[in-house]
């Protein structure tokens, strides 16, 4: 019993060592030239964080954001966005709160979410406004700490909550 309790206790951490890899060939795919090979990348890290939401927070986020910062398409928004909520929403809420964390750890991350609200892109708009919702019931007081921060951040906040209400 002991070998075969040690043998799966192996095998579950050279699984998760190999998550840890791909997760992060992936994340540093997010920093490509190519449109396309960032949605693909954004693509698997999506599915991946179905299993491991720990590690593709971990490894991911910050650089999921980055790509935000970039001016990128609607489709690489789209994507990023929707990466960003599965690792919010995840079943684990420990695991939940600590991707909350990692964004909320920069408040230029809440204020380009802020911003996002206004996208040209509706779905880009109404994606960020079920993130920000998302954010605040996970850790409600760090989120309306980082936007009172932000220029204009209530203004936006509000008028999000509002939109989202009527959607």
């Amino acid at each position: 019993m002991f070998i075969k309790g040690g043998f799966e206790l192996c095998y579950c951490a050279a699984t998760m060592a190999s998550s840890s890899l791909q997760v992060k060939q992936l994340a540093h795919r997010l920093e490509s030239a190519s449109s396309t090979d960032r949605i693909e990348a954004l693509q698997e890290l999506q599915t991946l964080s179905r299993t491991s939401p720990d590690v593709v927070g971990e490894y991911a986020l910050r650089k999921t954001f980055d790509l935000l910062r970039e001016q990128s398409s609607a489709e690489e928004y789209a994507e990023a966005l929707d990466l960003t909520s599965k690792l919010i929403k995840c079943r684990d809420k420990k695991i939940a709160l600590a991707n909350t964390k990692i964004i909320l750890e920069d408040t230029s991350n809440v204020e380009l979410l802020l911003d996002l609200l206004e996208h040209s892109d509706l779905t880009v708009g109404v994606m960020t406004s079920q993130i920000l919702t998302e954010l605040h019931g996970n850790d409600g007081s760090t989120l309306e700490s980082q936007i009172q921060q932000c220029p204009d951040g209530k203004n936006k906040y509000a008028f999000a909550e509002h939109n989202l209400t009527e959607v």
